[in-house]
């Protein structure tokens, strides 16, 4: 559509490089975290979209939050266990 708006809200890698750890995360995360998925560094995503026709309005990094999350999520599951 043209003048749409697309959200695209992802996990990227720290990695800038396309060794392991730029498109997925390790073995460990490749086995049982993200099965099958990649994680780009930001700056792939972007191009992507950018070579698809999209524009970044706004990019939020919401990583230094990420371990809080995590700490919550594991405390919940374990008091509804």
């Amino acid at each position: 559509v043209e003048d749409g708006i697309a959200m695209n809200h992802g996990i990227t890698s720290t990695s800038a490089s396309l060794d392991e750890r730029g498109v997925g995360g390790g073995a460990f995360i490749d086995r049982y975290v993200f099965p099958d998925g990649e994680l780009p560094h930001l700056s792939l995503a972007i191009s992507a979209m950018h070579e698809g026709g999209l524009e970044a309005f706004d990019i939020e990094n919401l990583r230094r939050h990420y371990a809080r999350t995590l700490q919550l999520w594991s405390a919940n599951y374990e008091a509804n266990a």
